[in-house]
């Protein structure tokens, strides 16, 4: 996974090195994880991790979450990540499953705080 993130972190024009690494890593609570492969990541965590890699771009200003349900985890989690993104700015959308879909519409009705 490090690998990933430094090359990410070098297509955002900054440095890739493992310093700057560990450091995004531990920002993200993920600093444990750096040497797994990215399929061995929580859904979420992947998740999270893809896309602040994505917005660290210059220009970037909107995100598009294909099927973040596909490899498990629970809708919410994606869908949390999703919503702070938007609450920084982005424009977000999602593309997801139906049980997704309804797990989601579900929670809001019944009035949880997402």
């Amino acid at each position: 996974m490090a690998e990933v993130v430094s090359e990410e972190l070098m297509f955002a024009g900054r440095l890739g090195h493992r310093r700057a690494v560990a450091v995004l890593l531990g920002d993200l609570g993920l600093a444990d994880q750096a040497r797994a492969n990215m399929a061995d990541l929580a859904p979420d965590s992947r998740i999270r991790l893809l896309t602040e890699l994505a917005v660290l771009r210059d220009d970037v200003e909107s995100i598009v979450l294909t099927s973040p349900d596909r490899n498990g985890g629970d809708p919410l989690g994606w869908w949390r990540i999703a919503g702070d993104l938007a609450e920084r700015g982005y424009a977000v959308l999602v593309i997801a499953g139906d049980a997704s879909a309804h797990a989601i519409a579900n929670l809001e009705h019944s009035g949880a705080d997402l």
